[in-house]
């Protein structure tokens, strides 16, 4: 390599690192701002993925970067500032292995969830309140099913919702997952309510948890 070329690549080399330094302390300030959001909320739940929905879509039609490239690098900012925010107490059944690198995709390389027997036992943890969500299969994936457990938790002093799906994105490379609160979903630009009636589930567009049968509502891009 010439001395003109080593230099022109060193140029841009030192380029490239100014922008790494201006990421980071954007990245910084970002966590900062979004601990001032948090100590607003009180003691209102901190997990909001109807709000993640919205930052996401937005950034997607902002960007000519692939939406699941723009998904993997604001998920782990967004993880982080849950992390800070409180400890996320995860819950999921020993059964479902499969959901482990969806869970890592979602919530951080960091979050260790609680195993449990099975979702009848992941879904008695979380209407409890001895977890925070419960990660269970996705309704068009599971083998053996949810439902009639979470049925069991239906009633207002128990109740438990779906409040969003894993990836936000499509991709084939992650199992779908379903995630479970005792908290309801904060509506977003493009929900979907996912009703369970005369043993099937239907998708509905739209926030309607006040409709019967209704497990709860899930974000679409």
């Amino acid at each position: 390599m010439s001395t003109s070329s080593q230099t022109g690549l060193d140029d841009i080399r030192r380029e490239i690192d100014q922008l790494d330094q201006t990421l980071l302390r954007l990245i910084e300030e970002r966590l900062a701002i979004a601990a001032r959001v948090a100590a607003s909320k009180g003691d209102g739940p901190h997990f909001r993925p109807g709000r993640e929905a919205m930052i996401l879509n937005q950034l997607a039609q902002q960007s000519s970067l692939a939406p699941l490239m723009i998904e993997g690098i604001w998920r782990q900012i967004m993880s982080a500032n849950l992390s800070r925010q409180s400890v996320m107490r995860l819950v999921m059944s020993g059964k479902d292995h499969g959901l482990m690198p969806t869970m890592n995709w979602r919530f951080g390389l960091e979050v260790t969830p609680i195993e449990t027997q099975d979702h009848a036992d992941a879904l008695a943890m979380l209407a409890k309140g001895e977890a925070d969500l419960a990660i269970l299969p996705h309704w068009d994936h599971h083998p053996d099913g949810w439902t009639g457990p979470w049925q069991d938790y239906t009633a207002l002093d128990s109740r438990v919702w779906l409040v969003a799906t894993a990836p936000f994105f499509p991709t084939s490379k992650l199992t779908p997952a379903a995630l479970f609160s005792r908290h309801r979903p904060d509506p977003s630009a493009l929900d979907v309510t996912l009703i369970w009636n005369q043993g099937k589930y239907s998708e509905k567009p739209g926030y309607h948890l006040d409709l019967d049968h209704a497990v709860g509502v899930f974000q679409k891009p």
